[in-house]
């Protein structure tokens, strides 16, 4: 998640949500349709464009070149990217005393215990 600071305010690319959060971002195909859809307020985002690796505020009426920046609090209201977010932080990894990671166990299977197929 690139996190975009435009005039003190942390912004987060539209686009982050479309790919991210498939339930909220249902029958929307771009992130202006999320603003439409969803009714998002006008003070909740912005669109800018990157010129020169610089993000630039603008009005918004290339749809090729400006694109929607979305406050990082709106976002924050959003479960379903919340819960990604906390998901990823909850996965404990164990590493070694060489830091190295450390593989899950290996299960080993019985003929009887495996999964069959409608056919077995």
């Amino acid at each position: 998640m690139e996190i975009i600071i435009i005039d003190n305010i942390k912004y987060i690319l539209g686009d982050y949500i479309l790919e991210n959060g498939p339930i909220y971002t249902h029958s929307c195909r771009s992130s202006r349709d999320i603003i439409r859809n969803k009714k998002i307020e006008s003070s909740q985002f912005i669109y800018a464009r990157k010129i020169n690796e610089i993000w630039i505020q603008n009005e918004g009426k290339s749809a090729k070149f400006d694109k929607v920046l979305i406050k990082e609090e709106f976002i924050k209201t959003i479960p379903e990217l919340n819960n990604l977010n906390e998901s990823i932080a909850m996965i404990d990894v164990i590493n070694d005393d060489n830091g190295i990671e450390k593989a899950p166990i290996i299960i080993n299977l019985n003929d009887n215990d495996k999964l069959l197929n409608i056919k077995n």
